[in-house]
């Protein structure tokens, strides 16, 4: 191999990889995650779905805080704690939940075992 043929060869590299770095900064997706407590118990996390960005995620987290009252069921605010209250016709019930937005590479519950 010439040093020419080299030269070449290393350029083509380095396009390569400038041109396919933007991709990996690109920004990614967005989870809201809802963590739902029994008065009494640990709370528990579960991914309610997806979103493109954050401001999109953080939208849809805010529209979860909307207090209401329904037959059975009343949501009310405390913070940035929902407290839904459950009564007749369901058992009487308390139960808290909290949002958060994350990236979809951050897990709130934790890091998953190796399974060795």
């Amino acid at each position: 191999m010439n040093a020419r043929t080299f030269a070449m060869m290393i350029l083509a590299v380095l396009f390569a990889v400038l041109t396919l770095a933007p991709s990996a900064w690109a920004e990614c997706t967005w989870v809201l995650w809802e963590a739902t407590e029994k008065v009494g118990t640990e709370s528990s996390w579960s991914p309610l779905g997806a979103s493109e960005n954050e401001k999109a995620c953080e939208a849809w987290r805010q529209k979860q805080k909307v207090p209401f009252s329904t037959s059975g069921l009343t949501r009310r605010l405390i913070g940035e704690t929902i407290v839904d209250e459950y009564s007749a016709p369901y058992p009487q019930l308390t139960v808290l939940r909290n949002y958060r937005c994350l990236p979809d590479t951050v897990d709130p519950r934790g890091p998953k075992g190796s399974g060795r």
